[in-house]
């Protein structure tokens, strides 16, 4: 639950607009439960230009995603 909500934070601060995340939790299968993240309806040429998203945006996936 805590993952769930820090997810849907970094999300809605990081990803919105033009990068906006569309995530699916996966119902069936070996990954059964775990979370499929993607920017949705965006072509690579738009996503690759805009490079580093930041130090601020990395310290945060890191808390939520990969604590050390």
């Amino acid at each position: 639950m805590e993952f769930e909500k820090a997810l849907a934070a970094h999300a809605q601060k990081y990803h919105t607009g033009d990068v906006a995340w569309r995530v699916f939790e996966i119902q069936s299968g070996p990954d059964f439960g775990a979370f499929h993240i993607t920017e949705a309806t965006n072509q690579l040429g738009r996503i690759c230009p805009r490079g580093n998203l930041g130090e601020e945006h990395t310290m945060d996936w890191n808390k939520m995603y990969a604590p050390t």
